[in-house]
């Protein structure tokens, strides 16, 4: 896997992540996004 296709990847996640409520504020890359 690709460096990009890896980044697309965690992004897709994390909005995923974030749209179920799932945030954790430990998370530094949780809360850059």
């Amino acid at each position: 896997m690709t460096y990009e296709a890896r980044l697309g990847f965690d992004l897709r996640l994390m909005s995923v992540l974030g749209r179920c409520g799932r945030r954790q504020p430990g998370d530094p890359r949780l809360a850059a996004r």
